[in-house]
Protein backbone atom coordinates (compact mmCIF):
# COMPACT_ATOMS: atom_id res chain seq x y z
CA UNK A 1 0.00 0.00 0.00
CA UNK A 2 2.53 2.29 -1.28
CA UNK A 3 -0.15 5.27 -1.85
CA UNK A 4 -0.98 5.67 2.14
CA UNK A 5 3.08 5.65 2.66
CA UNK A 6 2.79 9.96 2.69
CA UNK A 7 0.08 10.34 4.93
CA UNK A 8 1.40 8.00 7.02
CA UNK A 9 4.70 10.00 7.45
CA UNK A 10 2.59 12.93 7.90
CA UNK A 11 0.65 11.65 10.63
CA UNK A 12 3.87 10.39 12.37
CA UNK A 13 4.76 14.27 12.23
CA UNK A 14 1.91 14.49 14.54
CA UNK A 15 3.10 12.40 17.01
CA UNK A 16 1.31 9.30 15.92
CA UNK A 17 3.46 6.09 15.47
CA UNK A 18 4.08 6.07 11.30
CA UNK A 19 3.91 2.11 11.52
CA UNK A 20 0.65 2.33 13.21
CA UNK A 21 -0.96 5.31 11.17
CA UNK A 22 0.16 3.22 8.00
CA UNK A 23 -1.70 0.06 9.43
CA UNK A 24 -4.78 2.30 9.59
CA UNK A 25 -4.19 3.86 6.91
CA UNK A 26 -3.35 0.71 4.56
CA UNK A 27 -6.80 -0.66 5.75
CA UNK A 28 -9.27 1.70 5.73
CA UNK A 29 -7.90 1.67 1.88
CA UNK A 30 -8.00 -1.83 1.43
CA UNK A 31 -11.44 -1.57 1.83
CA UNK A 32 -12.09 0.89 -0.87
CA UNK A 33 -9.08 0.19 -3.51
CA UNK A 34 -9.90 -3.47 -3.83
CA UNK A 35 -13.93 -3.57 -4.49
CA UNK A 36 -13.06 -0.32 -6.76
CA UNK A 37 -10.07 -2.12 -8.64
CA UNK A 38 -11.87 -5.70 -9.46
CA UNK A 39 -14.90 -3.53 -10.40
CA UNK A 40 -12.99 -2.12 -13.17
CA UNK A 41 -11.19 -5.33 -13.56
CA UNK A 42 -14.78 -6.52 -14.44
CA UNK A 43 -15.31 -3.57 -17.17
CA UNK A 44 -12.53 -4.43 -19.39
CA UNK A 45 -14.78 -4.93 -21.86
CA UNK A 46 -15.76 -1.32 -22.28
CA UNK A 47 -12.14 -0.51 -22.34
CA UNK A 48 -12.26 2.29 -25.06
CA UNK A 49 -15.24 3.88 -23.69
CA UNK A 50 -13.27 4.08 -19.96
CA UNK A 51 -10.35 5.37 -21.85
CA UNK A 52 -11.52 8.09 -23.43
CA UNK A 53 -13.63 8.99 -20.39
CA UNK A 54 -10.42 8.96 -17.82
CA UNK A 55 -7.83 10.17 -20.43
CA UNK A 56 -10.79 13.63 -21.59
CA UNK A 57 -11.41 13.83 -18.17
CA UNK A 58 -7.82 14.16 -17.07
CA UNK A 59 -6.56 16.33 -20.19
CA UNK A 60 -9.52 19.08 -19.65
CA UNK A 61 -9.05 19.29 -16.07
CA UNK A 62 -5.50 20.29 -16.09
CA UNK A 63 -5.90 22.78 -19.22
CA UNK A 64 -9.07 24.19 -17.34
CA UNK A 65 -6.37 24.63 -13.86
CA UNK A 66 -4.33 26.39 -15.93
CA UNK A 67 -6.91 28.78 -17.47
CA UNK A 68 -8.47 29.14 -14.06
CA UNK A 69 -4.62 30.25 -13.11
CA UNK A 70 -4.31 32.93 -16.00
CA UNK A 71 -7.95 34.15 -15.20
CA UNK A 72 -6.94 34.42 -11.09
CA UNK A 73 -3.69 36.37 -12.37
CA UNK A 74 -5.22 38.57 -15.21
CA UNK A 75 -9.17 38.94 -14.64
CA UNK A 76 -10.15 41.67 -12.00
CA UNK A 77 -13.60 41.51 -12.50
CA UNK A 78 -14.91 38.19 -11.23
CA UNK A 79 -18.72 37.82 -12.39
CA UNK A 80 -16.95 37.90 -15.78
CA UNK A 81 -13.98 35.69 -15.46
CA UNK A 82 -16.69 33.36 -14.31
CA UNK A 83 -18.66 33.25 -17.21
CA UNK A 84 -15.62 33.31 -19.20
CA UNK A 85 -14.52 30.24 -17.49
CA UNK A 86 -17.92 28.27 -17.52
CA UNK A 87 -17.52 28.73 -21.27
CA UNK A 88 -14.21 27.39 -21.30
CA UNK A 89 -15.05 24.49 -19.15
CA UNK A 90 -17.50 23.69 -21.67
CA UNK A 91 -15.11 23.87 -24.61
CA UNK A 92 -12.59 22.29 -23.11
CA UNK A 93 -14.45 19.14 -22.08
CA UNK A 94 -16.01 18.44 -25.10
CA UNK A 95 -13.29 19.45 -26.92
CA UNK A 96 -11.00 16.57 -25.05
CA UNK A 97 -13.76 13.74 -25.28
CA UNK A 98 -13.84 14.34 -29.29
CA UNK A 99 -9.89 14.20 -29.71
CA UNK A 100 -9.27 11.94 -26.86
CA UNK A 101 -11.98 9.51 -27.98
CA UNK A 102 -10.72 9.89 -31.73
CA UNK A 103 -7.21 8.58 -30.67
CA UNK A 104 -8.93 5.76 -29.01
CA UNK A 105 -10.54 4.79 -31.66
CA UNK A 106 -7.23 4.99 -33.87
CA UNK A 107 -5.68 2.96 -31.04
CA UNK A 108 -8.31 0.36 -30.65
CA UNK A 109 -10.00 -0.37 -33.92
CA UNK A 110 -7.59 1.04 -36.62
CA UNK A 111 -6.48 -2.00 -39.12
CA UNK A 112 -3.18 -0.26 -40.03
CA UNK A 113 -0.71 -1.27 -37.20
CA UNK A 114 1.50 1.68 -37.53
CA UNK A 115 -2.00 4.21 -37.13
CA UNK A 116 -2.85 2.23 -33.82
CA UNK A 117 0.60 2.49 -32.45
CA UNK A 118 0.29 6.74 -33.51
CA UNK A 119 -2.78 6.67 -31.57
CA UNK A 120 -1.85 5.17 -28.78
CA UNK A 121 1.49 7.62 -28.15
CA UNK A 122 -0.76 10.74 -28.80
CA UNK A 123 -3.19 9.29 -26.29
CA UNK A 124 -0.20 8.87 -23.48
CA UNK A 125 0.72 12.39 -24.51
CA UNK A 126 -2.83 13.71 -23.74
CA UNK A 127 -2.42 12.00 -20.94
CA UNK A 128 0.73 13.17 -19.58
CA UNK A 129 0.01 16.38 -20.54
CA UNK A 130 -2.93 16.98 -18.43
CA UNK A 131 -1.83 15.73 -15.51
CA UNK A 132 1.40 17.52 -15.62
CA UNK A 133 -0.95 20.97 -15.75
CA UNK A 134 -3.34 19.57 -13.41
CA UNK A 135 -0.30 19.56 -10.65
CA UNK A 136 1.93 22.57 -11.88
CA UNK A 137 -1.23 24.78 -11.65
CA UNK A 138 -3.95 22.97 -9.59
CA UNK A 139 -1.56 22.66 -6.47
CA UNK A 140 -1.16 26.35 -6.15
CA UNK A 141 -4.46 27.15 -6.26
CA UNK A 142 -4.87 24.84 -3.15
CA UNK A 143 -3.60 27.21 -0.53
CA UNK A 144 -2.21 25.24 2.28
CA UNK A 145 -0.12 22.10 3.38
CA UNK A 146 -2.50 19.67 4.41
CA UNK A 147 -4.70 20.37 0.94
CA UNK A 148 -1.93 19.90 -1.15
CA UNK A 149 -0.91 16.38 1.32
CA UNK A 150 -5.01 15.58 0.68
CA UNK A 151 -4.13 16.73 -3.22
CA UNK A 152 -1.30 14.06 -3.24
CA UNK A 153 -3.06 11.04 -1.07
CA UNK A 154 -6.19 11.23 -3.88
CA UNK A 155 -3.81 11.61 -7.02
CA UNK A 156 -2.05 8.29 -5.46
CA UNK A 157 -5.15 6.15 -4.62
CA UNK A 158 -6.18 6.88 -8.18
CA UNK A 159 -2.94 5.55 -9.65
CA UNK A 160 -3.06 2.90 -7.16
CA UNK A 161 -6.73 1.83 -8.51
CA UNK A 162 -5.73 2.38 -12.41
CA UNK A 163 -2.65 0.03 -11.94
CA UNK A 164 -3.76 -2.68 -9.70
CA UNK A 165 -7.14 -2.72 -12.58
CA UNK A 166 -4.75 -3.35 -15.49
CA UNK A 167 -2.84 -6.54 -13.46
CA UNK A 168 -3.74 -9.98 -13.94
CA UNK A 169 -3.59 -11.80 -10.77
CA UNK A 170 -3.26 -15.97 -11.00
CA UNK A 171 -6.31 -17.53 -9.69
CA UNK A 172 -3.59 -19.20 -6.91
CA UNK A 173 -2.93 -16.18 -5.77
CA UNK A 174 -6.58 -14.43 -6.06
CA UNK A 175 -8.34 -16.74 -3.69
CA UNK A 176 -6.35 -14.94 -0.93
CA UNK A 177 -6.80 -11.56 -2.00
CA UNK A 178 -9.80 -11.21 -0.13
CA UNK A 179 -9.25 -12.74 2.74
CA UNK A 180 -5.97 -10.65 3.08
CA UNK A 181 -8.15 -7.24 2.18
CA UNK A 182 -10.60 -8.08 4.83
CA UNK A 183 -7.71 -8.88 7.50
CA UNK A 184 -6.07 -5.64 6.66
CA UNK A 185 -9.38 -3.55 6.71
CA UNK A 186 -10.53 -5.13 9.97
CA UNK A 187 -6.76 -4.07 11.08
CA UNK A 188 -7.14 -0.52 10.37
CA UNK A 189 -10.89 -0.95 12.28
CA UNK A 190 -9.14 -1.97 14.91
CA UNK A 191 -6.31 0.19 15.45
CA UNK A 192 -8.84 3.43 14.72
CA UNK A 193 -11.41 2.27 16.92
CA UNK A 194 -8.70 1.38 20.15
CA UNK A 195 -6.27 4.58 19.88
CA UNK A 196 -7.75 8.12 19.98
CA UNK A 197 -4.40 9.68 19.27
CA UNK A 198 -4.02 7.28 16.47
CA UNK A 199 -7.58 7.91 14.93
CA UNK A 200 -7.21 11.96 15.66
CA UNK A 201 -3.33 12.09 14.06
CA UNK A 202 -4.64 9.74 11.00
CA UNK A 203 -7.49 11.58 10.05
CA UNK A 204 -6.28 15.30 10.71
CA UNK A 205 -2.85 14.21 8.61
CA UNK A 206 -4.54 11.88 5.63
CA UNK A 207 -8.08 12.84 5.17
CA UNK A 208 -8.45 11.48 1.83
CA UNK A 209 -7.24 7.77 2.49
CA UNK A 210 -9.07 7.25 6.10
CA UNK A 211 -12.35 8.97 4.37
CA UNK A 212 -14.18 5.87 4.75
CA UNK A 213 -13.76 5.06 8.34
CA UNK A 214 -14.32 9.15 9.65
CA UNK A 215 -17.22 8.11 11.20
CA UNK A 216 -15.44 6.41 13.68
CA UNK A 217 -14.31 10.06 14.21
Amino acid sequence: MLAVVPGAIRAGSAGVSIALGWLALAGTCAALIGPVALSLQSARRYAAGLWTVAVGALLSTGVLMAFAALLKAKTHHRPLGSVVFALAAGVAVLGALAVVGRLVHWWKFAEDEAVRKRGKLALLVCGALGALLLVKFGLPLVTGAGYRGAALDGLLMVLVVGAASRVSVPASVARFGLPLLLALGLTGVAILAASATVRAGVFQSAPVPSALLSWLG
